[in-house]
Order: C-alpha cells, then sequence, then structure tokens
C-alpha cells in the first residue's frame, strides 16, 4: 500500500500558513496603527485609523484559511505537490520598487512616490507579458505606444485614488 501524502500543495500549505500568521497578527495587534484619533472618529467610530488595517486583515486571514484547508489531502486521491521556490526577475523588481516606494514616500510624498510605483510595477509586469514565453522582442513602436499607455493608466490611477482619499473619505496624505 503506498504511503498517503498529508498535503496536495506543499507552496500552497506555507505561504497559506505565512499569511495566516500575518493576518492574525494585523487584527489581534493593539497598536497596529500609531498616531492621533482624527476628529472625525469621534463621532462614527467605525472611522478609526485602523479600521481598513483590520478590515484588510481579516480578509488576508480568511484567503489564508481557506488556502491552507484547500493544501490538504484529506482524501488521499489527488496528485501531491512538493516544495519548490523560484525567484523570478518580476518578483525581485517589485520587492526593490516596493521598498523604494516606502523609502520616499515620506520624502517626495503621494503624487510622485504613487506614481513612480504604479508606472514601474506596470511597466515590469507588461513587458513580462508582451515579451514572455518565447514571444518576439517589441518594437520601438510598440514600446512607446505601451509606455504611452501606460502613463495615462497611471495618471488616471493615482489620481482617482487621491481624490477618494482626499475628498471622498477626508485622509491626509503625506505630501
Amino acid at each position: 500500500m503506498a504511503k498517503r501524502k498529508f498535503l496536495k500543495s506543499t507552496n500552497d500549505f506555507v505561504i497559506g500558513m505565512i499569511m495566516l500568521a500575518l493576518g492574525i497578527y494585523v487584527l489581534l495587534t493593539d497598536d497596529i496603527l500609531r498616531g492621533p484619533i482624527p476628529v472625525v472618529s469621534i463621532v462614527h467610530p467605525l472611522i478609526l485609523p485602523d479600521t481598513y488595517v483590520r478590515f484588510i486583515g481579516g480578509v488576508l486571514t480568511f484567503i489564508s484559511a481557506i488556502l491552507v484547508v484547500k493544501s490538504i489531502n484529506f482524501f488521499g486521491k489527488s496528485e501531491t505537490k512538493g516544495f519548490s521556490f523560484a525567484i523570478s526577475r518580476e518578483v525581485v523588481l517589485t520587492v526593490v520598487c516596493l521598498v523604494a516606494y516606502t523609502a520616499l514616500l515620506p520624502v517626495i510624498g503621494f503624487l510622485v512616490s504613487t506614481f513612480l510605483l504604479i508606472f514601474s510595477l506596470t511597466c515590469i509586469y507588461l513587458r513580462g507579458e508582451k515579451t514572455g514565453h518565447g514571444k518576439p522582442p517589441l518594437t520601438r513602436k510598440e514600446i512607446i505606444k505601451n509606455l504611452i499607455i501606460v502613463f495615462v493608466y497611471t495618471v488616471l490611477l493615482v489620481s482617482f485614488v487621491y481624490i477618494i482619499f482626499t475628498r471622498v473619505l477626508y485622509v491626509d496624505l503625506p505630501r
């Protein structure tokens, strides 16, 4: 009789457990955000500074729990996959962009740093989409066209987010 494997996907289980721990940490930490409580939150208790962060933590916990449960081989009929960890160029560049964004946000403000982040990440993943899997390289004309599209998309997205946060939610963003 063959030995039954506990997990269908070790990668899903490991990542699910890490994200589950992070989600629970965000939900249970008392001082997840620091700073003065805005006047608006005194009037309405659901508008506390940590409400959105705790909501995201709850969603992360829920989705991570689903991933962990789906990775378990309850009936022993599924094929099992071992643990494999690959780092692609896109993953490394994404981490570099996020670290740079975190460092630059207080220095150059929300608009410029968020524009640079969204523009960079969109270009990184668009390049992978357009030239990956043996596709021919882009021509100069296609590159310029894609850069214009990414620029317009980034301007619209950052403008929309800025308006929502400053005009609708009354949040002071870093300047």
